[in-house]
């Protein structure tokens, strides 16, 4: 079933059947993976699972922003648009993410998580390249526009970081080269907001600490492996920043100076944004529906609504291009709360667990809880950006950061009563009670 699980998940994020639409495209390889899983998930393959999920944090902030998106999509401007959109799209990411919340059990399966994330971002990568003389900014199939694609392989960065680190011999090797290949692909999309996303991870890779300062008991072989990692951490900076200016075409550097300039507004964003703000203030209670921005957006412009206009493209029916702007318009006031909600919850998850396992000198959950969240920290730049606030990101990050926190906590309990156990009471350690 795990099998099965992580095929689904590199499916949905890695698309293969729009890189290769002809061989693919119509098997449906996302669903057929979907059904392989409950299928077996179903049948009871797997004995290990975590129980009363529906009893989490977690899971239960998540399905509650389900039912808000419901309400605001009936109450909306365009019910069966929104409807739809819940049934087909997004119903899949619910049945997703409960199912990650199910099988997900160890630090193990969620590593094997993130290795898919770095295949997914490859295979996308190398279908990007592929297409490059075709076009000035690539894309792949139609699930990816350039800067969608840029803030997949802005996601997918600490994910090869870190194993970059922790990895030796043929990994190493397959690791850099998977590093440079996504790295040209993200220099070719020449997106600007997928720039700024990796320029928050990789400065808050090369500034987050590896130790507690002053932890008491930390020995000098431990500190002296915290150093050699800083040091690490350095070089790989170094490399990383060296390649980016390397492979970086001129026109690449112009587009990139254009972020601060007040003549180009990339695509109107700044128009769309403060008319975006008007419609959430018109509709601040339920939205305008999920779903609905870019209806909503074009009706309010036929009826002028925004005042004048100015040319043709000002005129267009827009996308709400930022993701907080998007819930928020959408589905109001509260399933904005609630998605800031969602975020601030899994940076918390990790934030915790990272100190946790600090505290408990278990440097796996520690790398872990630090990729995933410099992850995290990749979407919420990009996302500022983008309509991608329904994306399978947030949600796989947000169930990820739950089950690793109590996955470690339960660890934790059951090794202050196991002599034999190397694992450090929380409230010995940190300070902090198991709650």
């Amino acid at each position: 079933m795990m099998l099965s699980f992580y095929l689904w998940t590199l499916v949905s994020i890695g698309r293969p059947q729009d890189v290769l639409p002809e061989l693919l495209f119509h098997l449906h390889p996302g669903k057929i993976a979907a059904l392989f899983t409950l299928l077996l998930y179903f049948l009871n393959v797997k004995k290990k699972v975590n129980q009363n999920i529906f009893q989490t944090p977690e899971v239960v902030a998540f399905l509650f922003f389900c039912l808000v998106m419901t309400a605001s999509g009936l109450c909306g401007v365009y019910p069966r648009q929104s409807w739809e959109f819940l049934k087909t799209d997004f119903c899949k990411q619910v049945v997703y993410c409960l199912v990650l919340s199910r099988i997900i059990v160890t630090s193990k399966d969620i590593k094997k998580l993130a290795w898919v994330i770095i295949l997914s971002a490859v295979i996308i990568s190398l279908a990007s390249i592929s297409v490059r003389a075709q076009t000035d900014r690539v894309s792949v199939g139609t699930m990816y526009d350039p800067n969608d694609l840029a803030m997949v392989l802005v996601i997918s960065f600490p994910f090869v970081l870190y194993f970059f680190l922790e990895e030796g011999g043929f990994r190493k090797i397959f690791l850099a080269g998977a590093g440079v290949v996504i790295l040209f692909a993200f220099l070719l999309t020449q997106s600007r907001g997928g720039f700024l996303g990796l320029m928050a991870i990789i400065l808050t890779f090369a500034v987050s600490g590896s130790s507690l300062k002053g932890k008491a008991g930390q020995g000098k072989v431990e500190k002296g492996r915290d150093e050699g990692q800083k040091w690490s951490k350095r070089v790989v900076v170094l490399l990383l920043t060296l390649a980016l200016v390397g492979l970086a075409s001129n026109q690449y550097w112009q587009r990139i100076k254009t972020i601060l300039s007040r003549e180009d507004r990339g695509s109107m964003r700044e128009v769309i944004w403060g008319r975006g703000l008007k419609l959430f203030a018109e509709n601040l209670w339920l939205g305008v529906g999920v779903n609905c921005f870019s209806t909503a957006y074009g009706r309010a412009l036929e009826k002028g609504r925004f005042g004048k206009v100015g040319n043709v493209y000002d005129r267009s029916w827009r996308a709400a291009h930022n993701s907080y702007l998007q819930v928020g318009t959408e589905t109001g006031i509260f399933g904005l709360l609630l998605f800031l909600f969602l975020l601030g919850l899994s940076i918390k998850n990790f934030r915790e667990t990272k100190i946790l396992a600090l505290a408990g000198s278990d440097s796996q959950t520690r790398r872990l809880s630090e990729m995933y969240l410099l992850g995290l920290i990749g979407f919420m730049v990009c996302g500022f950006f983008l309509s991608q606030a329904y994306s399978i990101f947030p949600y796989l990050f947000l169930a990820v950061s739950g089950i690793l926190r109590r996955q470690f906590l339960k660890e934790v309990k059951k090794n202050e009563f196991d002599p034999e156990g190397r694992g450090l009471g929380i409230g010995e350690s940190t300070g902090h009670s198991p709650g």
